[in-house]
């Protein structure tokens, strides 16, 4: 396993540390370094890629600062989790909610008898209820039915984002609650739904 530290490559300061077997890319602007388990790099600056202590003396992590960088660490793992699933964008968001609100709606209609009647006959405002299916229904010819069965298919992924949210809570209730002695532990093996 190895022993990174991640710094900023402009100032070369370093931000925080990773133990890893599999070494992910770092951040835009970020490089990594390795360094010996048993330090604190913290307070360190990179220079060609090699760690060079600010001053000779290290300051040990108290254990309110290991908690603050644990929970800040699982913080920024759940963004990049969540945002390879979600589009960034204010349009991209809107769009999703209405497609997910067409969803809902069109299910809850075809479940009625009234409803299945009224869908497929386009009539009682199913094309201003349903305007980006049925935007998509004009464009690719589809049935209203399988364009909305697709924008249902995509809800399902992004549900992985509201597992990933649900997990990083979870282990920052848990790293909290526990003893610091127990934390590291908990944290080293932490594990994230895939």
């Amino acid at each position: 396993m190895r022993h990174l530290a991640i710094y900023d490559t402009v100032t070369g300061v370093v931000q925080g540390t990773l133990d890893a077997d599999i070494v992910p890319d770092p951040a835009p602007g970020y490089a990594y370094a390795d360094y010996t388990p048993g330090t604190d790099p913290r307070g360190m600056k990179a220079q060609a890629g090699k760690l060079l202590p600010n001053s000779l003396v290290v300051v040990a992590e108290t254990a309110e600062q290991a908690l603050a960088r644990m929970i800040t660490s699982i913080d920024s793992e759940r963004e990049v989790r969540m945002m390879i699933q979600l589009t960034d964008g204010g349009a991209k968001k809107y769009e999703y909610a209405e497609k997910a609100r067409e969803v809902r709606d069109y299910r809850s209609l075809s479940g009625s008898a009234v409803g299945s009647l009224l869908i497929p006959l386009n009539l009682s405002g199913t094309r201003d209820r349903f305007a980006w299916a049925m935007a998509e229904v004009d464009e690719t010819g589809d049935t209203l039915e399988v364009v909305i069965t697709r924008y249902e298919t995509a809800m399902k992924s992004v549900s992985f984002a509201r597992k990933v949210a649900a997990r990083a809570q979870k282990l920052k209730r848990t790293i909290r609650a526990a003893a610091p002695a127990a934390r590291d532990a908990i944290y080293q093996t932490r594990t994230w739904p895939s």
